[in-house]
């Protein structure tokens, strides 16, 4: 119990100097800015990405490059596994992006994918509303990967 305690506390004040900062904190500065142009597809997961592209990103910037941004959505809730009864017992969530992005006269597509398994809830409530926080937090992926893959572009 001592041990454990001790290495708690050890890493503890290894990790809390080492300065660590997170990437999509305040402090971190893009040097473009995201137009979007065009979207479609979900519209819950379309309105997730457009409402945390917005909180990314500052418009108010001179002298940076400008991205202009479209990108078609598709979500999917497929049956995973059933019961010897024909009565489901999980899902499969399926989300991708296509992003399609013009600057200075270039055009890249990068699609991204996420996947996840989600057992069968006794209230349907339940379950439109764990669907909805799966469309959020694959929104939010979406938006990291999408601007990580925005600060590499030269």
């Amino acid at each position: 119990m001592l041990k454990k305690i001790f290495s708690l506390i050890t890493a503890l004040l290894i990790l809390s100097s080492c300065g660590y900062t997170p990437m999509f904190s305040k402090n971190f500065e893009n040097d473009y800015i995201i137009k979007i142009k065009d979207f479609k597809g979900d519209n819950d997961l379309n309105n997730f990405i457009r409402q945390k592209i917005n909180r990314v990103i500052d418009n108010d910037k001179n002298d940076v490059k400008i991205f202009e941004i479209s990108f078609v959505t598709s979500y999917s809730k497929e049956i995973q596994t059933k019961d010897k009864s024909s009565k489901v017992k999980q899902y499969s969530l399926i989300a991708n992006a296509n992003f399609t992005i013009e600057n200075n006269g270039t055009v890249e597509k990068v699609v991204f994918n996420e996947k996840s398994i989600m057992s069968k809830l006794s209230d349907d409530f339940e379950e439109s509303n764990y669907e909805k926080s799966f469309k959020d937090n694959v929104s939010q992926i979406f938006v990291n990967k999408l601007t990580m893959f925005l600060s590499r572009i030269k």
